[in-house]
């Protein structure tokens, strides 16, 4: 492994860039020979600093600096999307049941912190999909999985009255939290290739035991999915892995010390 550390002011993480040379220069053909420009590109000695003087303007400061910003707007793209999923979840599941399960005078609080854990939800399995951090079988990859709701926001014949992608999403989030042994001796989730995952994530909440349609599950999911792009007046689909992630060879980050 080879990496490019750089000074950072957090106590506990450092932030590096990693390179996986044995599976660079082990590879056959061109496979990866993309991530060798990558790394030549970052690492030559022009991307450097001369000294302590230039150092604040050199290649390599710029690629950060330029990642930092790229973040903050990220973010504030992603903000902007949870912001408008949650909108169009709250007005879902008003439409689909019209005696929600919680109680004057926090209604309105409650609702609100159980559609956030909800959305919470849908953003952790994607990115971890988009990883395949995750696991899971072709059965999870077509009828269970959070991705498969990324290729349906792009076909408005998904959008229908229908409830069936919310009842999958019930029936994973059950398997997900459920380390009950069956007759096997292996929990639910083994069925999907998939592990149980530890953490309130999963837990019950009121708006498990709801339901809503495919229209707007799908419409708010967009919202995640997609940002939209002011220069170009239009939507984009949002890159969830983080740039130089890279079949996880390649992984800029700040890990957990």
């Amino acid at each position: 492994m080879l990496r490019l550390l750089r000074k950072s002011s957090l106590l506990r993480r450092q932030a590096y860039v990693e390179f996986d040379l044995a599976a660079l220069f082990e590879a056959e053909g061109d496979a990866h020979f993309g991530d060798f420009v990558l790394l030549y590109r970052l690492l030559h000695r022009t991307r450097l600093p001369q000294g302590t003087a230039d150092a604040p303007t050199c290649w390599l400061e710029y690629y950060h600096q330029e990642a930092l910003q790229q973040g903050n707007r990220a973010r504030d793209r992603l903000r902007a999307g949870v912001e408008e999923a949650l909108k169009i979840l709250a007005e879902g599941f008003l439409r689909a049941n019209p005696a929600l399960p919680y109680e004057a005078p926090n209604q309105a609080s409650a609702l609100y912190a159980d559609l956030l854990h909800l959305v919470y939800r849908l953003l952790f399995l994607l990115v971890a999909e988009e990883r395949q951090l995750l696991g899971g079988d072709d059965l999870y990859r077509e009828h269970y999985s959070v991705s498969r709701l990324r290729r349906l926001v792009d076909r408005r014949e998904a959008y229908t009255d229908h409830e069936d992608l919310w009842q999958s999403l019930r029936v994973l989030w059950h398997l997900l939290r459920d380390a009950s042994p069956q007759a096997d001796g292996q929990p639910l989730a083994s069925l999907l290739g998939l592990s149980v995952l530890d953490g309130a994530l999963f837990a019950t909440i009121p708006l498990d035991n709801l339901t809503l349609s495919n229209k707007d599950l799908l419409h708010a999911f967009f919202h995640l999915a997609y940002y939209y792009d002011e220069e170009a007046k239009t939507y984009r689909r949002g890159q969830l892995r983080g740039a130089g992630c890279r079949r996880a060879r390649l992984r800029l980050r700040e890990p957990a010390g």
